[in-house]
């Protein structure tokens, strides 16, 4: 419940979705909430981000990522 107000009031346009066994966290190395990740076309993590990500770091991340993914 407390993860649904978090996302609501913080106005997330993406999935997000529950992780209640843990499966999700265990296979991503996420020890810190929010964890934000990276992931390239090619489906694997190139980044990630543990804590909470403002918008002009999250541009920034995603502009560099960009820049360099050729």
């Amino acid at each position: 419940e407390d993860g649904k107000k978090f996302v609501t009031k913080s106005g997330f346009d993406y999935a997000i979705g529950p992780d209640s066994q843990g499966i999700i966290s265990i296979n991503y190395d996420v020890t810190l909430f929010p964890t934000t990740l990276f992931i390239n076309q090619k489906g694997q993590i190139v980044e990630s981000w543990q804590g909470i990500i403002k918008k002009p770091e999250l541009l920034s991340k995603i502009n560099s990522l960009l820049n360099t993914e050729s």
